[in-house]
Formats: C-alpha cells, sequence, structure tokens
C-alpha cells in the first residue's frame, strides 16, 4: 500500500509539472515520464485499459466521476480535467492507477442570430458545436427572463426593453457555450398634436445602468473591429510603416465546392472550407504599403489581407482575407438620422496592438460638417466631403475603427482629428450611409470616378456682400443663399438636364445650398455614368424649377 502511495505521490508530482491543458504539455515527456499509465484524451473519446497479467477478479473504478465514465475497463471522456483511475483485485486492494486528461482540444460553440430585438415578434437562434463528432444537443438560457425568453429549440420571445444574455450549451458538455448579448427594444410612435407633459419628480437618478450599457456594447463592437498593420518591403524585408483599425463589414462562406454563400447564418459546416470577409479602413493608411496584416485581441496571430481597391477621394479602402475563425460583422445606422448631443463611441487599436480594443465615449458635436481635403498631394485642397463631428478621443491607429451609437451600431468610420495646441477633442468619422454607397463599389475593384455638374458658379453669399457684383449677377429679392450659375459647360450632366446661365442653384439631393464646398461634397455621392439621378431645385426669373440630373 505505501509502495502505492508513493507511486502516486510521484505521478501527480510529475503531472503537476507538465500540467495537462492550460500549460500545452510536451506529449512525448510526459509519456516518457508516466509510461503507460497516462492517456490524454479529447471529450467523448474511449479507451480500453489493459487487463492486467497474473491479477485475478480486476475491477476499475475513477476517484473523479465528473471527469470520466468507466464501464468494465472501458474510459469515456465527458468533462475536461484529470481524473486517477483505480484498478482493483478482489480483495479491494489498489494494484494499479492510471491518469487519464481530458484536455478541450479546440472545441467551441457557435451562435447565430439577431442582436436587436423588437418586442412582438420571435426570433429563431441556431448554435453548432465543433467539431461535429461530438453530440449537438444545446440547452438554451437567458440572462433575464424578464426582458426576453427562450426555448429549448432556440426561439426566443422578447417580453421587455432592455438587454439580456442568450447563452447556448452543450447538453452533455456544459463547459462548452457561447453567449449573444441582445437589445430588446419597442418602435415608439409619436402622434401629431401630443404633448409630453412632465412632472416634478423627487426620485434620485441611479447612474450606475450606465456600466451595464456601455460595456455590452463596447464588447459587440470589439468583435468586429480588427487592427490592420502597413508593410513596405525594403532590402528583402517587410518593414512595418503603418498601424489602424478596421472593421467586418460582409462576411461569406467558401465551401469545399468552391461555392460562395452570402448568407452565413444556415450553412452545411460538414462542407464548409472557409469564411472570406471583408473590411473597411482608411485609404490613406493602406497607401503607404504593399502588404497587409490583420489582428484582434483574441487572434493576435496576423492574418494576410489583400486590397480589393480604395477611393481617391473619400478617405476609404476596401480590403478581404480568408480565415477557418468565425469573426462577427458590423451593423450600420442610418446616419441620416443621428442628432447633435447623442452619445457616441469611437473604438480601435490606439497606437496599434500595444492598446488593442481601446473606447472612448463622446457626443455627436455637429451632425454634418464639411470640410477641404488634398486628395492629390499638391497641398491645394481639391475636394470637399461630408463629415460627423465627435469629441470622442481618436489617437493613432484607432483611425479606420468604427464610431457606433448606444444600440452598437455603426454611424461612422472614424478618419482624422484636429490636433493644436488650441484645439481639443475635435473628431471626424465619415457617415455611414456615405461608407456603404462607396463600399458596394470598392468591393467589387471599382475605382470610383466623381461625377462634375459642368456649371461654373459663384456664391450668393458673396454676390450679396460687394454691390459690385450685384449689378453683374442679379440677385431676385428673397434669396440669399444658393449657387449663382455663370456658364454651363457643354455637354455637360447640368446642361443634360435643363440648367441655364443665371439660374441659381439652390439645392441639390436635398440639401440647401450655401457654399461651394457644399456643391461639390453632395456631387462627391454620385459617380460618372453610373446611371445616378438626383433633383435639383433652381430658382429662374423668380420661378422655383426642379430639374433632374443623370449623371
Amino acid at each position: 500500500m505505501k509502495k502505492n502511495i508513493i507511486l502516486l505521490f510521484l505521478l501527480l508530482i510529475s503531472f503537476s509539472l507538465y500540467g495537462c491543458i492550460n500549460n500545452k504539455p510536451n506529449n512525448n515527456e510526459i509519456q516518457i515520464s508516466l509510461s503507460n499509465d497516462y492517456y490524454e484524451l479529447s471529450l467523448d473519446e474511449k479507451i480500453e485499459l489493459p487487463i492486467l497479467i497474473n491479477d485475478e477478479a480486476i475491477y476499475y473504478q475513477a476517484e473523479e466521476e465528473n471527469v470520466i465514465q468507466i464501464e468494465n475497463n472501458i474510459v469515456t471522456a465527458i468533462h475536461e480535467g484529470t481524473a486517477v483511475v483505480n484498478a482493483y483485485n478482489e480483495e479491494k486492494e489498489i494494484i494499479k492507477k492510471y491518469v487519464i486528461c481530458v484536455k478541450e482540444d479546440n472545441t467551441y460553440l457557435t451562435i447565430t442570430g439577431n442582436s436587436y430585438l423588437l418586442i412582438d415578434q420571435t426570433y429563431q437562434y441556431q448554435a453548432s458545436i465543433y467539431p461535429e463528432s461530438l453530440n449537438q444537443d444545446i440547452t438554451w438560457h437567458s440572462s433575464d427572463t424578464s426582458i426576453v425568453k427562450i426555448d429549448n429549440t432556440g426561439k426566443a420571445t422578447p417580453v421587455g426593453e432592455g438587454l439580456a444574455t442568450i447563452t447556448a450549451y452543450s447538453s452533455l458538455h456544459p463547459e462548452i457555450y457561447n453567449s449573444i448579448i441582445v437589445l430588446v427594444y419597442k418602435n415608439v410612435i409619436f402622434e401629431e398634436g401630443v404633448k409630453n407633459n412632465y412632472e416634478h419628480s423627487d426620485e434620485v437618478l441611479d447612474g450606475s445602468g450606465l456600466t451595464s450599457l456601455f460595456y455590452p456594447l463596447i464588447r459587440q463592437a470589439c468583435s468586429f473591429t480588427l487592427g490592420i498593420n502597413v508593410y513596405q518591403k525594403a532590402f528583402a524585408k517587410d518593414n512595418m510603416v503603418n498601424t489602424a483599425s478596421a472593421l467586418i463589414y460582409k462576411r461569406q462562406a467558401i465551401m469545399q465546392n468552391g461555392e460562395i454563400i452570402d448568407d452565413t447564418s444556415n450553412i452545411d459546416m460538414k462542407n464548409l472550407k472557409t469564411y472570406k470577409y471583408y473590411i473597411i479602413t482608411n485609404r490613406k493608411i493602406i497607401q503607404s504599403g504593399n502588404k497587409f496584416g490583420v489582428y484582434n485581441r483574441d487572434f493576435q496571430n496576423e492574418i494576410e489581407a489583400m486590397l480589393v481597391e480604395y477611393d481617391d477621394k473619400v478617405d476609404l479602402a476596401v480590403l478581404t482575407f480568408e480565415s477557418g475563425a468565425y469573426f462577427s460583422v458590423a451593423k450600420f445606422a442610418d446616419s441620416d438620422n443621428i442628432k447633435q448631443g447623442e452619445f457616441c463611441l469611437a473604438i480601435g487599436n490606439h497606437f496599434g496592438a500595444n492598446l488593442i480594443d481601446t473606447a472612448s465615449l463622446g457626443i455627436i458635436s455637429y451632425v454634418k460638417r464639411y470640410l477641404s481635403d488634398d486628395t492629390d498631394g499638391d497641398d491645394v485642397n481639391d475636394w470637399d466631403s461630408e463629415y460627423i463631428q465627435h469629441d470622442a478621443a481618436i489617437n493613432e491607429g484607432s483611425n479606420g475603427g468604427p464610431l457606433i451609437n448606444l444600440k452598437g451600431e455603426v454611424i461612422g468610420i472614424n478618419t482624422m482629428k484636429v490636433s493644436s495646441l488650441k484645439v481639443e477633442d475635435m473628431g471626424f468619422a465619415i457617415p455611414s450611409n456615405l461608407v456603404l454607397d462607396i463600399v458596394s463599389m470598392l468591393e467589387q475593384g471599382i475605382h470610383p470616378q466623381r461625377a462634375l455638374l459642368g456649371v461654373t458658379a459663384i456664391e450668393v453669399r458673396t454676390i450679396l456682400s460687394d454691390e459690385s457684383y450685384m449689378q453683374e449677377y442679379p440677385i431676385p429679392e428673397g434669396i440669399n443663399y444658393g449657387i449663382y450659375v455663370d456658364s454651363i459647360t457643354s455637354g455637360g450632366v447640368a446642361e443634360k438636364a435643363g440648367v441655364q446661365p443665371k439660374d441659381i442653384i439652390l439645392s441639390i439631393n436635398g440639401v440647401e445650398i450655401w457654399h461651394t464646398y457644399m456643391l461639390r461634397a453632395e456631387l462627391s455621392k454620385f459617380i460618372i455614368n453610373s446611371g445616378q439621378k438626383c433633383d435639383i431645385i433652381v430658382c429662374r426669373n423668380g420661378q422655383f424649377i426642379t430639374l433632374t440630373v443623370e449623371f
């Protein structure tokens, strides 16, 4: 007996030195030190323990029955961990000990389904366990059934507003699980003529709820935000020349037969070859290199990404990469609906991987700001584009990352900040609607060629500020904004639409035009020979006329 106790002690000492799961042991070293008394198993794997020679009525018993099951001499792994199996003779004396190590072996569970749920509707969630050889029975759980209920089939029913976590567990292996954070909301309809009355209340407001609000939003945004390193080859070596952030906006499944599937929510995982991801970042970043690597917090080994196309004018580029790993995809909001003063969060990798997944909080400082930019490097501003101005901190490495609202939706792509001793917290993001319009072309390899209206013009405000102008460019009474058309380019889109000299362009694409840069910014949304159309309103001889321009 004493000999057996010493043997067990030595086994446990050896095991603690080499580890089993977390320390990634060298299998050969363990097998040499423990001989045939040590086994490593994956979940659901079975082994047959040897029948000992010259012993009578051998039977086996596990000291840790939650890790393995044993029947006769057949051992089945049921839970990650370590177990000791004792071999007894008929006198119930321990004549042999075995150490069984059950490890995870890259086992994981994925969930697919909506993150935003509307009350009075139902939603179906799906879960899959990898490897597929494991039992696929799933147990579902909601962290707050007053917000969302979910049955054993994955059918979710939202019942109250708020945030909740839906978790899927392996029915046989509860240590295998995954979660998705959901936001439940309801449509609010305001009737005309209804006035809200606010009564005085002595109730003390509790701000602790903000903690539970921001955390899941940031966690979700980080799941689709990547770091991107930019390399330039010099002397046969790849040198990193820049770093930025990027976000995943599209995921495709590439099957074993070469088929590409856009809807990855219900694919045959057995026939999946890999996933293909499309990402957005800033053009100014990627232009400095010719090789790109992406990473995130959970997958810091870089994956090589390939440039698809970039925009010369708006600071956007699209790249792709392939991976067997499952990454989240961003959801986009309608940037036309944002309001000044709304909270926003900027997500990115400040200064690269050293400060990965940094979040900063701010407000929308101004909804639609027009800024000029030098896009051809001649130190002359040649382009005007539309931006969201906000005061969430942006630092080197976080540009190209998402600006999100309090639903976790992307409202813009961070692109620049004003840095000066006289300026603090002035950042700018490309609005999501403009982003989506542009990347729909970039992902096809189309290099956007921006449209021109085909007019020479002067601002009405400039004319009104100088009497000498007013003699040459008469402005009707009551008109205090717009662009006065001086001449028309023959064959241009303005001429084809019916614009004439002395017309005053008051609006284009539904936007009132006070400055020439506003006109250029609206034109930036249209592509030459795209067939896109928009209305312009002109004042002609005191009459307001709507014309349709086709690009």
